[in-house]
């Protein structure tokens, strides 16, 4: 059985509860302590829209968000190929 890896499931006494977790696109500008800028976009798995944007401050106080979106594309499939 496939399980998706953003899907986390808990079991407790008779009772299943799912939580999904959403990539979020976060695009704005960060500015370095050195004074160089630049346009970026990060990327964080989270619950939700709020989780996210709290953990880009957390990890990133320098970034001014511009925009939040929700990723839906699919996940790139890794592929092994045989060396020649």
């Amino acid at each position: 059985m496939y399980t998706d890896p953003c899907t986390i499931a808990l079991q407790t006494d008779n009772q299943l509860i799912t939580m999904q977790e959403i990539k979020f696109n976060i695009y704005g500008e960060n500015f370095y302590p050195n004074g160089f800028s630049r346009m970026d976009i990060l990327s964080y798995i989270a619950a939700t829209r709020e989780d996210a944007l709290a953990t880009c401050k957390r990890l990133n106080p320098g970034f001014h968000v511009m925009g939040i979106w929700i990723d839906e594309s699919e996940p790139e499939v890794v592929r092994m190929q045989p060396l020649r």
